[in-house]
């Protein structure tokens, strides 16, 4: 009688044996700074971006404005400055990008600025709003970085103001459909005399 259970078992039994042998531990990959091991190769570290902060000066005032979504996608929804400026007015404009989810804060701006030829910010406006964003910054390459902006306003008006990061590792050529988006923040702007 014991015979049939010790040949049913011998299946069970291989089956375990070709399930752990099939299973392999991934070999230790020395990765560089910025880069994690995943698997048996290394892939570069994602930061987590929660805020984008834009400052704003005017002569001797100056302003920031801030998108800050610090529990991330799918949490709260983000919170939103309205962009507050002035009819026939030029503002010098700096980008500062933060992970606020950390402890200490981390400041992202200083890596994007190191790694510039591999990131470019774009800057969209609805067809309404009458700001025109112009670059002061590029990379070793002649391209855009987008860190440093000045902000020509026009006439009064107001709409959307939308602020992408692409991360273009070897392929940056200016174009906003290359590479992975790795910040899309949209700020309301009111162009008028307040």
């Amino acid at each position: 009688m014991k015979t049939p259970h010790i040949i049913s078992t011998i299946p069970v039994m291989l089956l375990a044996g070709m399930f752990l042998c099939g299973c392999k531990r991934d070999k230790d990959v020395d990765c560089p700074e910025g880069y994690i091991q995943v698997g048996d190769h290394c892939e570069e570290e994602q930061e987590i971006i929660t805020s984008v902060i834009l400052h704003l000066t005017l002569d001797t005032t100056h302003i920031s404005y801030s998108y800050k979504d610090v529990d991330g996608i799918g949490g709260n929804p983000p919170v939103i400055d309205t962009i507050k400026l002035l009819p026939d007015t030029t503002y010098t404009v700096e980008l500062e990008i933060l992970d606020e989810s950390k402890n200490p804060v981390d400041d992202i701006t200083a890596e994007i600025r190191s790694r510039k030829e591999e990131h470019q910010f774009f800057y969209n406006t609805d067809g309404s709003l009458q700001l025109n964003v112009t670059y002061n910054d590029q990379d070793d390459n002649g391209y855009p970085v987008g860190l440093s902006t000045s902000f020509v306003c026009s006439t009064a008006s107001n709409g959307n103001l939308e602020v992408v990061l692409k991360h273009q590792p070897g392929t940056k050529d200016g174009n906003q459909t290359t590479g992975a988006t790795d910040v899309d923040a949209t700020f309301p702007v009111v162009i008028k005399k307040w």
